[in-house]
């Protein structure tokens, strides 16, 4: 589980590395006022950056164990941790319901 992780942090890494990169090429690629030679050169230049680098490839995973089911938008923790830090007090706020 912890190499999913170390995984899935070296994904969102390389992704940051190429984000500019990634956005320019894709504009001027799509841009029709620009020539179709240096349009050509740059859809080439785009495909040729690693393909984990999009963003599409990065999981969202829970930052306490590493699951990727069923996150909690907001806390990015899933159900399981959740639960066990509402009922520890750890979350400002919330509690695990009583009877």
């Amino acid at each position: 589980m912890k190499q999913e992780v170390r995984k899935d942090q070296k994904k969102r890494f390389l992704f940051l590395e190429t984000e500019l990169d990634r956005k320019l090429f894709k504009a001027i690629s799509q841009n029709l006022n620009y020539q179709s030679d240096f349009r050509w050169k740059a859809q080439l230049k785009l495909s040729n950056l690693p393909k984990r680098s999009s963003k599409s490839q990065a999981y969202r995973r829970c930052l306490l164990t590493g699951r990727s089911r069923f996150l909690v938008r907001g806390f990015n923790l899933s159900r399981f941790m959740i639960r066990k830090c509402a009922q520890q007090g750890l979350i400002p706020g919330m509690r695990k319901a009583c009877w």
